[in-house]
């Protein structure tokens, strides 16, 4: 019985040393005396009283942050222990936006996460917000309006409403992704600022293997990102890890969905977990859990495997300065990874922040995989090792003279031809190095490459054949992969080759190639444009012997008469080389301008103007005088000849001038002086001939003796005639007329509207005219015109009624221009009477009178003394007025004064008013 026990007793003593031996890792107390309580800023981390810690965060320069939940307040550890207060006045509130952190007022900080610039976030969970410090110390709200809720997604996250911000975490893009317990979902918040849903739509579970935005969650409490963007949350209502990968798909991770502690060193889709709170995950892709009712750390590693990392599972605590496993945790509530492996846990009612040191295993190395022999010249080979589980980094040492770097499991290294040895050692997590693996590289011979050519001198322009030997493959320095490659070169040139055998080694081969130059062979010419019916010769030089095309005549000379554009090409041959060359020229031809001038010409005497057109500039003869017209005065019929140049090529024209007898020819006009709009008669008073055509210099042609010409504007004119005789003799006349058209006044009228248009009464009308000094007026009532030198007003009364016009005559007196100018007025017989008897007996009983034919009654309106209207009619445009003195009601009225006033319109629709008393007698 004794020796059963011994041998329990050892083998337990054996597997604890192999478990310790790998889990090696030591815990601490890292911050906190364990009584509940807020103090010891200032001092050391281990001394502070905190009051429910939650979770720590790290940023780049050493310090970490504790979020003090029941203190409302977010301490901060720096690299010597020294611990402080960076926000919160420890009062449940919610202020301090935009000033410093310090004084600012917390309900809740949950989760802390801390960005590459510094920047530190955290969910203030009963705030229903998140919150930002930035590295001045200043704070401010990154999402949430402070209500609950569950709104805001696609829209700034400021103003979303969220369900209790419980975890948080910052991935490498600067997208910030937290849960919310309550509200069972999971947001993000990009870098922009737009919040929108990632996981979640109800309290529940479901949805594996769909879209995590399809899914039910039941209080997601701690999440973290690894660096491939996959996401983990530790679900504390489902009692389970879920993954989301980076397509959006959601899964389990750990938990079977069962509460309690079971299946550690097995597959942890099988373990049962309690409540689980936070999750972290290392550079080696270890999950941490913090297991809540199970006060233990629970680990997953990258293949999946879960085992208890700390805590016994005993609440209490106990255990720093022992294997992390044996201590005592009580309800913890964070767990998380610095950047060197260390893991802190929040341990909540212990009131500590406990820190267990980075202690992987040592890792075994795998032999090197790659070329075991390489060629003698320098050339890049891939060597490489297999993924190495738990190792945090790898260094290689190549041999002397090679070059490469790299801390990954595999080395782009670089040969200089020569062998060497490579080895490789491998740090894990904590920065332990293994054991070294090496691999000896030996050399491999270089292949023997060789080249010939088809031919080793060639004329330029003309290809050869290079054709490689001694290798597998070849490459060409003109980049053709083949045994043999086809070049034109142009000067002599080397070519070479690159050559690979079996083994993948080089060599090179040079092959030059000489090129002989072609001879210089050119074409001149006096000149490559030739006017149509030219000829002239092309010469050649450069070669020994020459071949023209067209014709293949032979020679260094050629003459030639193209008769439209030619292309003409010289073949030269340099006879010592065999070379040959071409030059080929362009010969256009350019056709003579087509020069005409007046054909035969006929005066009686003087000049004649003879007019060539076709060319640019023009010579005539005799003479030699150039431009493109001609006025000569001949004795005798005379040809001119005129050669006319477009500057090119050119042509001649000829035109007679033949003599003849000119008759005279004289105009006249029926006046020197007129006014604007007068017409003027023109005459040719000498030799009247039917067969003469006058060409008046207004543009105005008439065939007989005399035409009539108008003149609307004032101004001076010169008037002219030439005439074309039958025989051909053309004249012109020897007067030329001047006539002056003096511009007439402008009458002008307007009658003053102020009057009343009445008979017999005095209706004035103004003198609007301008440019007259003597005005008439006339009247179409039969009275007497007024004459006048000033230009005023007049006042005319008519006699009768209707329309009446007045007509104005304005006059200049020096020039004795005039116009004229009418206005028509109507006039109204406006005798109205202003007494009636409505007593019955016949006589007046009804006011009544006429506006005349030419105006309209529209209404009449009756008042009585004291200003009451009494009778409103409408007339319905009628004339005649009659009133019977009757109220609108039809009621008799008494005697008494009574006032009018009519409202009519004249045969210009103009409206007019008139009013005045009645009396009313019975």
């Amino acid at each position: 019985m004794r020796k059963l026990s011994f041998r329990l007793t050892y083998l337990f003593i054996l597997l604890f040393i192999s478990f310790a031996s790998y889990h090696a890792q030591i815990i601490t107390t890292f911050a906190g005396n364990g009584i509940q309580g807020f103090g010891g800023d200032g001092g050391l981390c281990t001394s502070a009283t905190l009051s429910g810690p939650r979770n720590a965060a790290f940023d780049a320069t050493g310090n970490i942050y504790i979020g003090d939940y029941l203190n409302r307040r977010i301490r901060k550890v720096n690299s010597s222990g020294i611990i402080s207060t960076i926000a919160g006045t420890g009062v449940i509130g919610y202020s301090g936006d935009g000033g410093l952190a310090i004084n600012a007022q917390l309900y809740s900080p949950s989760d802390i996460a801390v960005d590459a610039s510094g920047n530190i976030y955290f969910t203030d969970t009963w705030n229903y917000v998140i919150r930002k410090i930035d590295p001045s110390g200043i704070i401010t709200t990154i999402a949430g309006d402070g209500v609950k809720g569950n709104t805001g997604n696609g829209g700034p996250a400021i103003d979303a409403r969220l369900w209790n911000p419980e975890g948080m975490i910052i991935d490498k893009n600067n997208n910030i992704f937290f849960t919310e317990g309550n509200g069972h979902r999971v947001r993000k918040i990009d870098a922009s600022g737009i919040i929108t849903l990632i996981a979640g739509t109800s309290q529940g579970y479901s949805g594996d293997g769909g879209q995590a935005s399809a899914a039910k969650l039941n209080y997601p409490m701690g999440i973290t990102v690894d660096v491939f963007g996959n996401l983990y949350i530790a679900e504390e209502g489902n009692h389970i890890i879920r993954k989301i990968d980076t397509l959006g798909v959601i899964s389990t991770l750990a938990g079977n969905g069962g509460q309690g502690s079971s299946g550690d060193g097995a597959n942890a889709l099988n373990a049962t977990l309690n409540s689980p709170i936070d999750v972290s995950i290392d550079s080696s892709f270890n999950l941490y859990v913090a297991d809540y009712g199970n006060d233990k750390i629970r680990r997953i590693d990258g293949g999946g495997i879960i085992s208890t990392y700390a805590g016994t599972g005993v609440q209490g605590y106990s255990g720093d300065g022992g294997p992390a496993f044996n201590a005592q945790l009580t309800n913890v509530h964070g767990v998380d990874v610095d950047g060197m492996g260390n893991l802190y846990i929040a341990d909540w009612s212990n009131e500590r922040v406990r820190k267990i040191d980075c202690a992987y295993p040592l890792v075994s190395v795998p032999g090197i995989s790659g070329n075991n022999f390489i060629c003698p010249e320098s050339a890049t080979y891939i060597y490489s090792v297999s993924p190495i589980v738990g190792a945090s980094s790898y260094s290689w040492i190549l041999p002397n003279g090679w070059t490469g770097s790299s801390t990954t499991n595999s080395i782009s290294a670089t040969t200089n031809g020569t062998s060497g040895l490579i080895s490789l050692s491998v740090k894990n997590a904590c920065g332990l190095p293994s054991a070294q693996s090496t691999l000896m590289v030996g050399l491999n011979p270089s292949p023997s490459v060789s080249a010939t050519l088809s031919n080793s001198v060639i004329c330029l322009g003309d290809s050869v054949v290079l054709t490689a030997h001694g290798a597998n493959t070849y490459t060409w320095s003109t980049g053709v992969v083949s045994d043999h490659a086809e070049v034109s070169p142009l000067v002599d040139t080397s070519y070479s080759v690159t050559g690979t055998d079996l083994n993948g080694c080089i060599n090179n081969y040079v092959q030059a190639v000489q090129v002989l130059l072609l001879p210089d062979v050119q074409i001149s010419a006096p000149a490559f444009s030739l006017c149509s019916g030219t000829s002239s010769f092309l010469s050649a030089s450069g070669a020994i012997s020459y071949t023209w095309l067209p014709g293949n005549a032979v020679g260094s000379s050629v003459n030639i008469s193209p008769v439209a554009d030619q292309t003409y090409t010289l073949i030269g041959i340099d006879n010592n080389s065999g070379c040959s060359n071409i030059d080929q020229v362009n010969i256009s031809v350019i056709s003579s301008p087509v020069v005409s001038v007046t054909p035969f010409f006929y005066i009686c005497s003087g000049s004649a103007t003879l007019n060539a057109v076709g060319a640019t500039t023009y010579t005539w003869m005799p003479g030699g005088l150039t431009g493109n017209s001609l006025t000569p005065s001949p004795t005798i019929t005379t040809n001119y000849t005129v050669v006319g140049s477009d500057g090119i090529c050119s042509n001649i024209a000829v035109s007679t001038v033949s003599l003849g007898v000119a008759p005279p020819l004289i105009i006249s006009s029926d006046a020197q002086f007129a006014c604007a709009n007068s017409c003027l008669t023109f005459t040719n008073t000498i030799n009247s001939f039917n067969s003469i055509i006058f060409d008046w210099s207004d543009n105005t042609v008439s065939v007989a003796d005399s035409f009539m010409h108008c003149f609307s504007v004032a101004g001076s004119y010169t008037v002219s005639a030439m005439a074309t005789y039958s025989s051909g003799c053309l004249v012109q006349n020897a007067n030329q007329l001047v006539v002056t058209i003096f511009p007439n006044p402008i009458a002008g009228i307007r009658p003053d509207y102020d009057n009343s248009y009445e008979v017999n009464v005095p209706l004035a009308f103004t003198n609007t005219s301008t440019g007259g000094q003597f005005y008439k007026w006339m009247f179409d009532d039969g009275s007497p015109s007024i004459e006048s030198f000033i230009a005023d007003k007049i006042s005319h009364n008519y006699l009768k009624d209707g329309i009446n016009c007045v007509k104005l005559i304005a006059v200049d007196t020096i020039t004795r221009c005039k116009d004229s100018s009418s206005v028509c007025v109507e006039i109204i017989n406006s005798i109205i009477p202003n007494v009636f008897t409505p007593n019955g007996d016949g006589v007046n009983d009804v006011w009544q009178f006429n506006l005349g034919k030419e105006s309209t009654l529209l209404n009449i309106s009756i008042y009585n003394r004291w200003g009451n209207l009494i009778n409103d009619v409408n007339m319905n445009n009628n004339t005649h007025i009659r009133w019977d003195g009757r109220t609108t009601s039809g009621v008799a009225l008494s005697e008494g004064t009574y006032f009018y006033i009519l409202e009519y319109k004249n045969v210009s629709e103009e409206t007019f008013k008139k009013r005045g008393f009645l009396n009313l007698f019975r």
